[in-house]
């Protein structure tokens, strides 16, 4: 039975492009898994380094929907890891994590995870305030402290209702004043 030639030559072309479309998403994936290495990468970052490599959006997401699959790219534990670091004497506020996971390419999913899991920003203002300081002397210059105080917290991101709760809390027992109009 005779087959139209022009059937024999839509199908091959077809396989040609399907092809074509294998070998992209082949070399996208070894072009990435080549460029994490041992290290762990966030999903932006790969994507970002696969659209410099110019491959197309539909491959890059392809691969980077496989890699996650194989978890070669894993952006929660990532956003945990670093989330993780901002705690204690290094605490940031939520808005200021968040911004920098952003900034690192991870998944806004992941973000919002993290910062659910995180305590509160007064409790890591006041840890920030006693992991750089120590509780002051009575009299020891108070508006200049907390002046300090205040501009410590602020570079983390905190708000002023936030920095003045932990200012508070962390003056609380000393003779110091703990309003904020003088």
């Amino acid at each position: 039975m005779p087959q139209d030639p022009f059937t024999f030559l839509s199908q091959s072309a077809k396989s040609d492009t399907e092809k074509q479309v294998e070998d992209a998403m082949r070399t996208a994936r070894s072009v990435a898994v080549r460029w994490i290495g041992l290290g762990r990468k966030p999903s932006g970052q790969v994507r970002d380094y696969l659209r410099r490599q110019g491959f197309d959006a539909d491959v890059i997401d392809h691969v980077i929907d496989e890699l996650k699959a194989e978890q070669k790219i894993d952006d929660m534990r990532l956003a945990h890891k670093k989330a993780k670091e901002r705690l204690g004497a290094k605490s940031e506020s939520a808005l200021r994590v968040s911004l920098r996971l952003a900034a690192q390419g991870l998944e806004q999913e992941a973000i919002d995870q993290v910062l659910e899991d995180r305590p509160a920003d007064q409790e890591l203002a006041l840890a920030a305030l006693q992991g750089k300081f120590t509780v002051p002397q009575p009299g020891a210059g108070a508006n200049d402290l907390k002046l300090r105080y205040n501009r410590f917290l602020m570079s983390r991101g905190f708000s002023p209702e936030c920095i003045r709760g932990a200012i508070r809390e962390f003056l609380k027992g000393t003779s110091e004043p703990d309003d904020f109009d003088d």
